[in-house]
């Protein structure tokens, strides 16, 4: 693994933190009537930033993925639709949790969300890159087009993880999905976050364009080498997630930049999506 290519100034993640603990911290704590488990998604936090302060990690990834979840839990909050939400309920007849369940107003219906924070370590994958390349598993007629000395095998890495991580997320809500009893009135939604630097939601587009036609686009340069993959390996989908979410968020930024719900890709008025 290659080390980050500038050192983690720990002044800035302290002035961060205190920025959480006055800002967004006292915001989810307020939603005591309306986010029940609050507690227990602030302890989480908590936990990663007294891991941080103490130093026994020399990483943010933790902060990253709790204050993501507490922006998520935020944003719920103070959703005028949302009538309650509770964090991780546990799933009927299993031990198995889904980060929030959601009630709207008006409705009987039930909108699980599990949220997934991606941030793929810095690595350099220029020999698979140029691998893929070689073997024709990129999608043809598309372009990847990376250069060594431009970042291109620390470029390859975040691509190939994040979509490797699109498809062990999903698969592992299918199986929770699986284990619980079936309701008309259940819905799911995925919502991956990230930072809008290593993978976009343009990446996302094209998977939740994958999962759901069960084809891949003509543009989406991953497509052909996941669907390959996935023959190899004799993965299918159920297709039993209702909705893939995008959510981009700075490192040190208190408010998303972006928060997407049920993500797909723009049309294409030259071809159609490729069987996979």
């Amino acid at each position: 693994m290659l080390k980050d290519l500038m050192p983690i100034d720990r002044e800035l993640v302290q002035k961060f933190l205190l920025e959480v603990g006055t800002q967004i911290i006292p915001a989810i704590s307020a939603g005591a009537a309306k986010l029940d488990g609050r507690q227990k998604l602030i302890a989480k936090y908590q936990a990663a930033c007294s891991a941080w302060v103490s130093r026994n990690v020399d990483h943010v990834q933790d902060i990253t993925t709790w204050v993501n979840e507490l922006c998520i839990a935020r944003l719920i909050l103070g959703d005028s639709k949302v009538r309650s939400a509770s964090y991780e309920p546990p799933l009927e007849d299993t031990k198995k949790t889904i980060d929030f369940l959601v009630c709207l107003v008006g409705t009987q219906a039930n909108i699980f969300y599990d949220v997934k924070t991606i941030q793929p370590e810095l690595r350099d994958a220029w020999g698979r890159y140029k691998e893929f390349e070689e073997r024709g598993r990129f999608t043809p007629h598309t372009e990847l087009e990376l250069e060594e000395e431009g970042m291109g095998g620390e470029i390859a890495h975040g691509l190939f993880a994040s979509r490797q991580k699109f498809l062990d997320y999903t698969l592992e809500l299918e199986g929770k999905i699986r284990a619980i009893p079936k309701n008309a009135q259940s819905y799911f939604r995925l919502v991956f976050c990230g930072d809008g630097v290593q993978w976009r939601q343009d990446h996302l587009e094209d998977f939740a364009d994958f999962y759901f036609s069960g084809q891949y686009r003509p543009d989406d340069a991953l497509g052909s080498m996941q669907a390959h993959n996935m023959v190899d390996k004799k993965i299918t989908f159920d297709r039993s997630i209702h909705g893939f979410c995008y959510f981009e968020r700075k490192r040190l930024a208190l408010e998303p930049k972006v928060f997407r719900r049920d993500v797909r890709g723009p049309m294409l008025p030259w071809d159609k999506p490729q069987s996979g």
